[in-house]
This record gives C-alpha cells, sequence and structure tokens, in this order.
C-alpha cells in the first residue's frame, strides 16, 4: 500500500504539474498563432483524467498522516476540480446539442 500511495502521489503531482504549465503554454500559442490542438488534447483528455484518478488513489490509498495535511488537501482540490472538468468534457461530449452550428 505504501508503494501505491508514493506512485499516486507522484503521478498527480505531476500530472497537476502539466495540467498548469499548458495554461501559459496556450495562451503563448494563440498569441504566436501556433497550432493549439496538441496543448488542449493533452491537457483535457490526459493529464487531467490521469490526475483525477491518481489523486483518488492517493486519498484512498492513505490514511491520515501527521505532517501531510497540506498534500491532502492539495489532493482533494485536485480531485475535485478534474472530477467536474471530466463530468463537464462527458457532457459536452455525450449529451451537448449543436445543432444549432449548422446554419447556413
Amino acid at each position: 500500500m505504501a508503494r501505491l500511495t508514493a506512485y499516486s502521489r507522484r503521478i498527480y503531482l505531476a500530472a497537476s504539474a502539466v495540467v498548469v504549465a499548458c495554461m501559459p503554454l496556450v495562451t503563448l500559442a494563440e498569441k504566436q498563432g501556433w497550432n493549439q490542438r496538441p496543448l488542449h488534447l493533452v491537457q483535457s483528455f490526459i493529464a487531467v483524467p490521469v490526475a483525477c484518478v491518481a489523486s483518488g488513489l492517493y486519498l484512498w490509498s492513505r490514511r491520515r498522516q501527521p505532517g501531510e495535511g497540506a498534500l491532502r488537501a492539495l489532493a482533494w482540490l485536485v480531485f475535485v476540480v478534474t472530477l467536474l472538468w471530466v463530468a463537464l468534457l462527458a457532457y459536452l461530449i455525450w449529451f451537448a446539442d449543436y445543432s444549432w452550428m449548422n446554419q447556413k
């Protein structure tokens, strides 16, 4: 269980860093006229779900330990925000009505 906790902590911290690092890169790509699609795909469809699952595993596999309150709070924040983002993406992909866009 300790290995799972250590791996999930590393993975959720790394995936969260990738999500945060993509934000200014998207802005830079927009200003420079570069293709933003790879950054959006990495951020929304790879890093965010990985951060969600890894932070959930970290919270599930770890009992409250003294001195790790900040990491647990960050894990809860990452878990809730990424879960909401994944739910929004799922709704937009499967249930949103885009028929209004076909106006010619």
